[in-house]
């Protein structure tokens, strides 16, 4: 496989930003992180990435071990070493990345450098590229995190307690009026925040974000069997598309992916772990 300049330069680029994502924090284990590292700047990209797959294997999960396990997928995706899946897996650590580090504008750039690139590969071979946004009240409630729901939630609880107090016990007209708007505009909070918040903790209990390392995956029906063509709403999923696990069953996967839902297999996705 010839190598494309296009992902060479993203390549290039990215592995120039390891010094910085390392002095960020302070993974561990040391050791097998800076042995990681110095393979990846070396070249030696699949003695790095079996490196970093045993440091996942172990449960060890970092934004910085992330960070440079993408890079070493996209440095054998640009060698003739390449192999199927290699840009998903890429997608995959960078989407962990900034899972774990959501304000890293480098793996955000990164990640959507890696996906303009397979967008082109799909393109060529008259596959649909097509890479989906979240339902809109996913989308909504993933703006923010489940703690800062908690705390908008907490804030419209406060103010509708403070509003009722003003309106109870307050002798001015005045002050009983703005008591009923305080206590009115703090309970809507309250209610719309509160089930922010839940939706936000039931989506992490019982979901988990994934992204497809195949080729291309082949949406299942119930029973395993491959859905005719068109039978997804969205046609097969492509390489890299980050998706929504909502349920397992022995090699199968039930995904969301935009306003689709069916199954897959697990081989051809790789799941995002948290700490």
């Amino acid at each position: 496989m010839r190598s494309h300049p296009r992902l060479a330069g993203l390549l290039l680029g990215l592995v120039g930003l390891l010094t910085s994502a390392w002095s960020r924090a302070a993974p561990l284990p040391v050791e097998e992180l800076e042995r990681g590292r110095q393979q990846l700047e070396q070249g030696q990209f699949e003695q790095a990435i079996a490196e970093y797959e045993r440091l996942a294997d172990r449960g060890l999960v970092h934004p910085d071990v992330s960070f440079n396990r993408a890079a070493a997928y996209l440095q054998r995706a640009s060698s003739p070493q390449a192999q199927p899946g290699d840009l998903g897996r890429a997608a995959a650590a960078l989407e962990e990345t900034l899972l774990l580090r959501p304000n890293d504008t480098e793996a955000g750039a990164a990640l959507d450098g890696v996906r303009r690139q397979i967008a082109r590969r799909l393109a060529r071979s008259e596959l649909e590229a097509q890479f989906v946004r979240p339902r809109l009240g996913r989308a909504l409630v993933g703006a923010l995190s489940e703690n800062t729901w908690l705390l908008l939630a907490a804030l419209g609880s406060l103010l509708a307690t403070l509003g009722l107090v003003l309106w109870r016990w307050s002798r001015r007209s005045t002050h009983r009026f703005a008591g009923g708007v305080l206590a009115l505009f703090g309970g809507l909070a309250l209610g719309l925040f509160g089930l922010a918040t839940a939706f936000a903790r039931h989506q992490r209990e019982h979901t988990q974000p994934a992204v497809v390392v195949a080729p291309q995956a082949q949406w299942l029906d119930a029973a395993g069997a491959p859905l005719p063509e068109g039978a997804g709403a969205l046609g097969a999923l492509p390489e890299g598309a980050a998706v929504l696990v909502l349920e397992t069953q022995g090699s199968r996967a039930k995904v969301e992916w935009g306003d689709a839902t069916a199954w897959v297999a697990l081989t051809q996705l790789r799941r995002i772990g948290l700490p």
